[in-house]
């Protein structure tokens, strides 16, 4: 198989340490080999994506959260809840959106699985037990991602609550039905 050779002149210091990272190289195995991966090129052939126009702040969370793939799946849309990490992930076509931190169910009360978000409403008032919760995507008929207090741990009657902007990025980006996938990231991989 012939691998096209990747100019790398274009990338920045912090963009070519995260190409080593996700491809577990240092900078002088990428420079003599013929394969560097085309997920940074591209972002930089599609300036107008949410991951291009937030590049500086994705970058890190990809450093600092490397257990989400750069490339994940071939649904068109798939949201994965990393339960042991409290976080949450959005792809695209196969490629990573952003990521987000998250608090799920208390006491292992999210449902583990993979489902479809079958329901959104931007102003929904929970029927069992009359909160609001803004920004919701059902994906059970009682549970959804929405915008919520975060405490840094596991705090919800079920659902999943991220931030108010990663809810809203959420809400207004996805097209339904998403397919979501919640789980430990050890079944993810």
């Amino acid at each position: 198989m012939v691998v096209k050779k990747v100019d790398l002149s274009g990338f920045d210091e912090d963009d070519l340490d995260l190409i080593c990272h996700i491809n577990k190289k240092d900078r002088k195995s990428l420079s003599e080999k013929e394969f560097v991966p085309l997920d940074l090129i591209l972002i930089k052939e599609n300036p107008n994506s949410f991951l291009a126009k937030n590049w500086k702040w994705q970058r890190k969370r990809l450093m600092q959260y490397p257990f989400f793939p750069v490339r994940f799946s071939k649904e068109k849309e798939l949201i994965i809840v990393v339960l042991k990490e409290q976080y949450l992930a959005f792809y695209k076509n196969g490629y990573f959106q952003f990521c987000a931190p998250v608090s799920t169910g208390k006491n292992n009360n999210t449902p583990v699985g993979k489902f479809k978000v079958f329901y959104r409403s931007e102003y929904h008032i929970s029927s069992l037990y009359s909160d609001p919760m803004p920004y919701t995507l059902c994906f059970t008929q009682y549970h959804a991602i929405h915008y919520g207090r975060l405490p840094g741990y596991p705090a919800s009657h079920g659902c999943v609550r991220t931030l108010k902007d990663s809810s809203k990025f959420l809400f207004f980006n996805s097209n339904l039905p998403v397919v979501l996938i919640v789980d430990s990231i050890d079944e993810i991989k």
